[in-house]
């Protein structure tokens, strides 16, 4: 999702199923791998839902989304979700680095959470709420962003998916309308295959698949010059993609 507005609200979703289906691809990145690491252990949040038709958990750390696990507790299948900030010519901030947070409960029965987070310099201010869907295994999450001092700003989300457990053998695809990832790992014996699906309900005005690290990497991109230059539908091979 990227967007000049001084202040938008959107619902994103990320679902995930135990299956895999094609995607189409017209610019492919090709500079695999990329480094792989994992998130803090240092949670603010962990929610998940009542029902059993929801077999998804998720943690927040340092204000930002970090694992989404599924279909079990001890199978992650993202790193961190985030967003990235630009005015479009002298910055480039990182969420969590570049903000302060404040994690609260609309209602304390609930594992419902709203992590607001503002800029450090003052300029914006980030709020988003956390929920699983009772009825499917999928996370939702609805944004706020407010521009603070009057400033135009570009928004842009960063996800680094670690499909089925694991961040090296991933691989990363535009639909037509979202981001898929998919990943095999042999768990305790048994392989799995998890496809994850992330949809933004203002859509998407651009997007890229990269390698974490490469120059396909949309962060990377971004630093460079203040602008998503990349626009890859798919990578070339399994790695640690974002």
């Amino acid at each position: 999702m990227r967007t000049w507005q001084k202040a938008r609200a959107g619902v994103l979703a990320l679902a995930l199923v135990a299956s895999t289906a094609a995607a189409p691809a017209s610019g492919t990145a090709t500079d695999c791998c990329g480094p792989s690491s994992w998130t803090t252990g240092d949670k603010s949040a962990l929610g998940t839902s009542p029902t059993t038709q929801s077999p998804v958990w998720f943690t927040v750390a340092n204000g930002v989304t970090s694992e989404v696990f599924y279909p079990r507790v001890d199978v992650p299948e993202t790193q961190d979700m985030q967003y990235v900030i630009t005015d479009g010519f002298s910055f480039v901030d990182l969420e969590r680095d570049a903000t302060n947070h404040v994690v609260s409960m609309p209602d304390e029965k609930s594992l419902e959470y709203t992590v607001t987070n503002t800029a450090k310099g003052g300029r914006y201010r980030i709020t988003t709420t956390y929920v699983t869907d009772p009825a499917r295994a999928t996370l939702v999450t609805r944004t706020r962003f407010q521009s603070l001092d009057g400033g135009t700003y570009r928004l842009h989300l960063l996800a680094n998916p670690s499909m089925a457990g694991g961040a090296g053998g991933d691989t990363a695809a535009w639909d037509g309308s979202g981001l898929v990832a998919s990943g095999t790992e042999n768990l305790f014996g048994t392989t799995a295959t998890v496809v994850s699906s992330l949809r933004a309900s203002t859509g998407f005005s651009a997007h890229d698949n990269g390698y974490s690290g490469a120059a396909s990497d949309c962060l990377v991109d971004l630093r460079a010059d203040h602008t998503l230059d990349n626009g890859f539908d798919a990578v070339s091979g399994a790695g640690n993609i974002v």
